[in-house]
């Protein structure tokens, strides 16, 4: 079993790592808490067949930020 981070999962996939703490949220990827903080993607088919919605993708793209 491969343990990748979400910052790798998040590279590999071309999202967010909130993307990806998302995904593992709604159970469409394996994911592995290690640490109060810390997220775990584990590396299997379902991670690789896992494909980003791209309309969520959009919604987060497109929201305003706002800089004070």
């Amino acid at each position: 079993m491969e343990l990748i981070s979400t910052t790798e999962a998040a590279r590999r996939k071309g999202v967010s790592r909130q993307a990806i703490a998302d995904a593992i949220k709604r159970e469409a990827i394996d994911g592995q808490q290690v640490s109060a903080r810390t997220l775990v993607v584990v590396a299997n088919d379902r991670f690789r067949e896992w494909r980003p919605n791209p309309i969520r993708q959009a919604a987060g793209k497109t929201r305003k930020r706002s800089v004070e």
